[in-house]
């Protein structure tokens, strides 16, 4: 599993389906924002954060609490080639990701 390090601790990124304040998914429901299947990590980096990953810190959503610089270094200074993707791009890229882990 990975593991994301701040300042003193390391922190494990939360699983779809795993989270503490959204429902459960049912079996083989993908998450609405970057299409993970349940068990499997949100599709985020240092330029694109699902909006519906929670925070290994705060447990609060990861785009708005303010850690994601901390769970992504670079984040937001540094522009990920995902932002300057096009739209099938993406989509192809989200495919990958989340079919292989």
């Amino acid at each position: 599993m990975p593991k994301v390090k701040t300042k003193i601790k390391k922190y494990k990124r939360i699983h779809w389906g795993k989270e503490k304040h959204w429902p459960k998914p049912t079996a083989g429901e993908t998450c609405h924002d970057c299409g993970v299947l349940p068990g499997k990590l949100h599709v985020s980096d240092v330029g694109f954060i699902c909006d519906v990953e929670e925070c290994p810190i705060c447990y609060r959503q990861l785009l708005s609490c303010g850690h994601a610089k901390d769970i992504f270094p670079g984040y937001p200074k540094r522009r990920s080639p995902v932002s300057q993707m096009s739209l099938k791009e993406f989509t192809d890229w989200v495919y990958n990701k989340t079919k292989g882990g």
